[in-house]
C-alpha cells in the first residue's frame, strides 16, 4: 500500500489539535485568574505574573482537555511569611482559594495538596501559588508541609528549543499519540510522560524523522512497546515520573496493526485500521474520495446503521483519566455462575462461550469508588456477524447506565460481539473499556 496523502494527515491533527475557539477562551479563564490574584496579593488589577504549563502550557494538548495548569507567580517579599513554618503552605493555598472564593462565589474552588481547583462547568483550573527562585519555582505541598522545587518551565522548553530535525514533528505527534491514548483508554499514560517518549524517540531515531508518516508512527509504538522502566526522567525538567505500565501490550498491538496497515492494499480496509489505532476524528473513506478525487472505490455493502459512536455522542470530549475495566458473568440454568475469563480459561478448545445464557457484565466496586461521584457511565452493545445482520439485531446504540453500573445481556446467537462503557464526567469522557464477546455454536466446539 502506498503511504497515504500528507493532507489526510494534516487534516487528522486539525481535528484533534485545541480549536482557536477553545484557546480563547482558556486564555481567557488564566487571564480572569491572574487579575483576581493580583489584586488580592499585589493590589493591582493586571492580568500578568501567570504561567501556563502541563500539555496545554507545552502545546501537546489535544481537543477535549479538561484540566488546565496555570502557575501564578508570588511578590518575592511574601516568600518569608509563608516559609516562616509549617503551616505557612497550607496557609498560602488558604489565602489564595479565599481571593478566588471572593470573584467567584458561586464556582467550586477548593484547595488540593499543591494547587487549587477552581471548576468553571467543564473546566477545571489548577491553580498553583509559586514563588520565582533562578531556574525553578518554589512551591507549596500540604502533605508534606513545605516548598518543593518545581522545573515544569524546562519541560515547556525543551519542546519550544528542540532540534530544528525534528522541531516540526514532535507537537503534532505527541497529540496523535494522545488521540491513541484516549481512543484505547489508557490512563496509565501521562502527557508528561508521552512528551517525553516522543523527544526520546525523535532525538535518537533521526532516520525516522524523514519518512513517511506511517513508518514513523509504526517506529514508535515499537519504541512505546520497549519501554519497562518503573521511572522516567522527564525531559527538560528531569523531574522523575513513576510509569505505572498498562501501555507495552496496546503498543504492541497498534505496532502490529500499523504492519496491516502498510500491507493493505484495499483503500477502505486500510482506513479502517488507522482508524480502529486513532478513533473516529481519523479521516474517513469519504474524505480520501474528496482528496483524492477516486471514484471507483466500494465501500462496505454492510454497515451497522444504528451505531453509535462516544466521540461523536452529543457534546462529549475524549479526556482519559482512570482507568476502567468491564468484568462478565455467564449464568447458565443448571450451571454455577462464572466468569467469562473462567470459562475461556478451562475451556480451551474453543475461543467463546455457548450461545444461549445469561451476560452480566460489570465494573469491579472497588474501582468504581475511584471515581467522582457525579460520574455517569453509559453502555454500548455491538453484534456482529451474519445472524446479527439477518436477526436485524445488530444493536450499537449508546445507553446510559440504570444503575449499580452493571448490565444485564443475552446469549442468543453467534457472533464476534463487544460490549463498551464509558465514564463521564460532565461532557467528558474520563475512561473506557471495552469486552470482546464471541459467541460459538455447540457444533464448533471440537472434542478433546
Amino acid at each position: 500500500m502506498a503511504e497515504l496523502p500528507s493532507k489526510l494527515w494534516d487534516e487528522f491533527h486539525n481535528r484533534v489539535k485545541i480549536t482557536k475557539e477553545d484557546n480563547e477562551l482558556y486564555k481567557n479563564k488564566y487571564n480572569e485568574i491572574a487579575k483576581v490574584l493580583n489584586k488580592g496579593f499585589r493590589g493591582i488589577g493586571s492580568e500578568s505574573n501567570k504561567l501556563a504549563f502541563g500539555s496545554y502550557g507545552r502545546k501537546t494538548a489535544v481537543r477535549g482537555i479538561s484540566d488546565l495548569d496555570m502557575l501564578y507567580l508570588l511578590p518575592d517579599n511574601l516568600l518569608a511569611s509563608y516559609n516562616a513554618s509549617s503551616t505557612g503552605p497550607k496557609k498560602l493555598l488558604e489565602d489564595t482559594a479565599k481571593f478566588l472564593r471572593l470573584r467567584y462565589s458561586k464556582t467550586y474552588v477548593r484547595v488540593n495538596r499543591c494547587v487549587v481547583v477552581v471548576i468553571f462547568g467543564n473546566i477545571w483550573v489548577e491553580v498553583q501559588p509559586a514563588f520565582k527562585e533562578n531556574d525553578y519555582f518554589l512551591y507549596p505541598d500540604t502533605k508534606s508541609s513545605c516548598f518543593k522545587r518545581s522545573y515544569a518551565q524546562k519541560e515547556t522548553e525543551a519542546i519550544t528549543n528542540s532540534s530544528n530535525d525534528f522541531k516540526e514533528l514532535i507537537r503534532p505527534l505527541c497529540r496523535m499519540i494522545r488521540a491513541w491514548r484516549n481512543n484505547k483508554g489508557i490512563s496509565s499514560l501521562s502527557g508528561l510522560l508521552i512528551d517525553t517518549f516522543v523527544y526520546r524517540f525523535l532525538r535518537d531515531n533521526h532516520e525516522l524523522t524523514m519518512r513517511p508518516k506511517e513508518e514513523l508512527l509504526k517506529g514508535f509504538f515499537d519504541y512505546l512497546a520497549g519501554q519497562e522502566n518503573e521511572s522516567y526522567q522527564a525531559l527538560g525538567s528531569k523531574a522523575l515520573i513513576k510509569s505505572k505500565g498498562g501501555f507495552k501490550r496496546a503498543a504492541e498491538r497498534t505496532s502490529n496493526e500499523i504492519g496491516e496497515a502498510l500491507q493493505e492494499n484495499d483503500i477502505e480496509k486500510c482506513l479502517k485500521i488507522w482508524r480502529g489505532i486513532f478513533g473516529r476524528k481519523f479521516p474517513n473513506i469519504d474524505f480520501y474520495r474528496s482528496i483524492t478525487g477516486s471514484k471507483n472505490i466500494v465501500l462496505d455493502s454492510v454497515r451497522v446503521s444504528d451505531e453509535q459512536f462516544i466521540e461523536e455522542f452529543r457534546d462529549f470530549e475524549i479526556d482519559i483519566k482512570y482507568p476502567l475495566e468491564i468484568k462478565c458473568v455467564v449464568e447458565k440454568k443448571a450451571f454455577r455462575p462464572k466468569s467469562f475469563e473462567k470459562l475461556v480459561e478451562i475451556g480451551k478448545l474453543f475461543r467463546g462461550i455457548k450461545a444461549s445464557g445469561k451476560l452480566i457484565f460489570t465494573v469491579p466496586p472497588k474501582m468504581k469508588s475511584k471515581f467522582p461521584d457525579e460520574t455517569k457511565l453509559y453502555w454500548k452493545i455491538l453484534n456482529r456477524g451474519a445472524e446479527a445482520i439477518k436477526r436485524k439485531c445488530t444493536r450499537g446504540k449508546i445507553l446510559e447506565d440504570e444503575g449499580g453500573w452493571s448490565r444485564q445481556e443475552s446469549a442468543d446467537f453467534m457472533g464476534e460481539h463487544f460490549v463498551e462503557c464509558y465514564a463521564v464526567l460532565g461532557n467528558r469522557v474520563i475512561a473506557r473499556a471495552r469486552f470482546d464477546v464471541p459467541i460459538i455454536n455447540n457444533a464448533e466446539i471440537e472434542s478433546p
